[in-house]
């Protein structure tokens, strides 16, 4: 399902440095998981773990656009029920803007209208509507004083790319060297979009799958496989939400699991993937606080990845 927001506010995660002493930095910025001794804790990581640890501790940075406006993309898998696709996209919508949409466009004129109803806001008696997003994309949108869209929401035309290939032919070789914003756009969605249409297939589909582990070791880059992945109690690997904000250098991954599994568990890690199982991980992390979690307890789960 195929979701275009009106963002006015866009966001952007960035990883926050890590200090030359990041024992004390890791103390400062980090909480142990509950139930654990803090000194104990700490002391049982290496630096190596801590470092992964501070560095997904993510801030969030404003993103300027032209008037302060940008289009947030998001897809959500087929088949999900609407009460899902209510939180999905709630989710989603908080890791790319901090402000409410000013309009929402869904693939069926049925889906826009209940999400419009899901960011509409009302007043304490509940009878007067205090805020409601619009159904349509504005006209305007997008467009600057002088008048014209920015190069970010228009594809790139058979002409501009014959331009190109012109201009490179008379010129010779060529260094590339600037990435639009169509193509941080187009990189978005060949890397993380598993619900596009023409998606890649195999060894190329796009990683939306989102799993998590109770292994603490740190990642590392020759890592093919989660270690002691989870497969069962409401914790296996699934399809995440997909969105991403127009020119954004991010985009966003998220799933939330409910917990059926009898034994508590510590989700200390957590892995993208472009398959439902095995397939190639592309993203492997610690988590910063590691939750534990017994039966009935939620994890909402965002994952940013930078493409800067």
């Amino acid at each position: 399902m195929y979701i275009l927001m009106g963002n006015t506010a866009p966001v952007e995660r960035t990883r926050r440095p890590v200090e030359a002493d990041v024992r004390a930095q890791a103390r400062r910025l980090l909480r142990p998981p509950t139930g654990h001794d803090p000194d104990e804790w700490f002391d049982d990581q290496t630096d190596e773990q801590l470092a992964a640890r501070v560095s997904e501790d993510r801030i969030l940075t404003g993103l300027s656009t032209v008037n302060g406006q940008s289009i947030t993309e998001i897809r959500v898998p087929d088949g999900t029920p609407r009460p899902q696709i209510a939180k999905l996209v709630q989710m989603s919508w908080a890791a790319n803007s901090t402000e409410p949409p000013a309009w929402i466009v869904a693939d069926t004129p049925r889906l826009t209208a209940f999400l419009v109803e899901v960011f509409t806001t009302y007043d304490e008696t509940g009878w007067e509507e205090t805020y409601r997003p619009d159904d349509t994309c504005p006209d305007d949108w997008m467009v600057d004083p002088a008048g014209k869209k920015p190069p970010r929401v228009l594809p790139p035309t058979i002409a501009g790319l014959l331009t190109v290939l012109w201009g490179a032919l008379v010129v010779g070789a060529v260094a590339l060297q600037l990435r639009t914003n169509a193509g941080r756009d187009f990189q978005s969605r060949v890397m993380g979009d598993g619900t596009e249409v023409n998606a890649g297939t195999g060894n190329m589909r796009p990683a939306d799958f989102l799993a998590i582990t109770e292994n603490s070791d740190a990642p590392a880059a020759g890592d093919t496989a989660l270690t002691g992945e989870l497969s069962g109690g409401g914790l296996e690997r699934s399809q995440a939400t997909y969105s991403h904000s127009a020119a954004s250098t991010t985009y966003t991954l998220v799933f939330e699991w409910t917990s059926s599994d009898g034994t508590p568990r510590e989700i200390n890690k957590n892995a993208v993937f472009n398959a439902s199982s095995t397939g190639t991980m592309p993203f492997e992390s610690l988590v910063p606080s590691p939750p534990t979690l017994v039966a009935g307890d939620k994890l909402e789960n965002t994952i940013t990845v930078d493409i800067a």
